[in-house]
């Protein structure tokens, strides 16, 4: 946010080139153990960000609580006890419906570390916590764990009894060496590639001992590279010692870690010629005399690529987007490059059904004095103040406004101008019988507990009650399934039958996106 230059804002981000992106980072209040804030203007980019949803039907955006700045320490004294576990798992809920997230990644760093302010009882704490966040969480938010490649801090994580818990584990292969190199013994003060394939190989096998699916394996790339400071101008090749960091990048003004769009500015400015290391797999530069880093471009990304992919592993992940070039999307059009077929694929993975679902967000409560919070290519459909679905029908994204009627907060549920003529909205219940369906060859696409122009809403007692079996208003879309095929609803199972109408379109995307997943 305070860079010179290459500041990214999340609208900047092509949302058509990811499946999920995370926001790093969240904290835990060390006195209440809630979830909370790193940053005051964080709660301005959260639903910036969340928006990004409406671009492409399958992204997910998950929060990131924790990070090397986090320390040890209070994820420790959180997961000590039932009762600190239980407070942050609640808040966390409230906060992702609040915000519209859809899972959490966990970046303790690190578990029984000593030196993090870790204690020896994290090892069997942090298993219990995370059997308790998917009890918690069910199937309606997603679960990671970011995973260290050094052995001397992934010791601490018991990855065999974690695994059943978690979506995946992002495993952070792209910072196996650095500036702190040669502060432990066996660790000489030499430069080396941070992405070296060589040792991501070793990383990998710590995981494998413990029988881990590689399915649930993400391999971390970098879309940085880390710097040195060379101790003798005449040694330029891995191996050769460092005194120190290198020199502050221009746009990320921190010693020792250099951004593509910086790499990519000093090559051309420089005139200079990377040096490829075919067994690591990363490419080197040296310029200025003393000045040294290694990075990974299309073609290293590509044989990482090819390795993750012979190892079957769950995909790839990057560390961090907004170190990337901003005008050409540098590192992720890399990425995409090494497999050319991954755009149509993931095109043709998105149903018109489920797009048009994508294609609206409710936004958060606001007074009802406010006028159109909907961004450019969005407009206001509806007004309302109860609970709503995600567009997926999984859960509820957003509890009521505070207030209630037609005097209180509202969210207003913004729409592209596709969806705007594809769908209606209604026919709701004047009762308040919380009853009403969509037409017969309508699905449902998403739902708000009470239309607008409602005076009241339900007791709390009956709102909690009902509020996640039926809904007052709904969006619907008309849908034809072949020539004839439409979906009807039972007048005594009306929610499960639409629940299951959109769960057959959402098996429809999922077999597309298998079929890219095995090609």
């Amino acid at each position: 946010m305070n860079r010179e230059c290459n500041v990214w804002e999340p609208f900047m981000i092509d949302a058509t080139k990811w499946t999920h992106l995370n926001y790093a980072f969240a904290l835990i209040d060390e006195s209440t153990y809630e979830i909370a804030q790193m940053n005051t203007f964080d709660t301005a980019l959260y639903g910036k960000l969340t928006d990004l949803k409406s671009k492409n039907p399958i992204l997910k955006v998950y929060i990131s609580v924790g990070g090397w700045d986090a320390g040890s320490a209070t994820f420790s004294a959180m997961v000590s006890t039932k009762a600190n576990r239980a407070t942050f798992i609640r808040s966390t809920i409230k906060f992702m419906k609040t915000y519209i997230f859809d899972g959490i990644d966990i970046n303790w760093a690190y578990p029984t570390a000593k030196d993090r302010g870790g204690e020896d009882a994290d090892f069997e704490n942090f298993v219990t916590f995370l059997a308790e966040l998917r009890d918690a969480f069910g199937d309606g938010y997603g679960i990671t764990v970011a995973l260290p490649s050094s052995y001397w801090y992934l010791k601490g994580f018991d990855i065999a009894n974690m695994e059943q818990h978690v979506d995946w584990f992002n495993l952070m292969s792209h910072d196996i060496h650095g500036k702190w190199d040669g502060k432990k013994e066996f660790i000489p003060s030499v430069v080396q590639a941070h992405t070296n394939l060589t040792e991501i190989k070793d990383s990998l096998n710590l995981l494998w001992r413990n029988s881990i699916n590689p399915n649930k394996v993400v391999l971390g790339l970098g879309f940085y590279g880390r710097s040195f400071t060379l101790e003798d101008v005449r040694c330029k090749e891995p191996g050769c010692p460092f005194s120190g960091a290198g020199e502050l990048g221009k746009c990320t003004d921190t010693a020792g870690i250099l951004s593509l769009h910086e790499i990519k500015d000093i090559m051309e400015g420089k005139s200079l010629e990377p040096v490829q290391d075919g067994e690591a797999a990363v490419k080197y530069i040296s310029w200025d005399g003393d000045q040294w880093v290694s990075y990974d471009d299309s073609e290293t990304f590509a044989m990482k690529l090819s390795y993750a992919k012979i190892l079957c592993l769950g995909g790839t992940s990057v560390w961090a987007l907004d170190l990337d070039a901003l005008v050409v999307d540098e590192g992720i059009d890399s990425l995409l490059e090494s497999d050319s077929r991954l755009p149509a694929k993931l095109r043709s993975a998105v149903s018109y059904e489920n797009g048009l679902s994508m294609g609206m967000f409710w936004t958060p409560c606001f007074p009802p004095t406010a006028e159109n919070p909907c961004p450019d290519g969005f407009s206001p459909l509806i007004w309302a103040h109860g609970k709503v679905f995600d567009a997926d029908l999984s859960h509820v994204s957003g509890m009521g406004c505070y207030g209630g009627g037609r005097h209180g907060y509202h969210r207003a549920l913004c729409v592209e101008g596709l969806v705007e003529a594809a769908c209606q909205w209604g026919p709701g219940s004047q009762s308040k019988a919380c009853n009403s369906k969509c037409p017969t060859g309508y699905i449902t696409l998403t739902k708000n507990s009470h239309m607008a122009g409602q005076d009241t809403g339900y007791s709390k007692t009956l709102y909690n009650d009902y509020a996640n079996q039926y809904f007052s208003g709904g969006l619907g879309q008309k849908v034809t399934f072949g020539n004839s095929r439409s979906y009807s609803y039972v007048s005594d199972d009306e929610n499960s039958v639409e629940v299951r109408a959109h769960n057959a379109l959402r098996e429809r995307q999922l077999e597309a996106r298998s079929a890219y997943s095995d090609v």
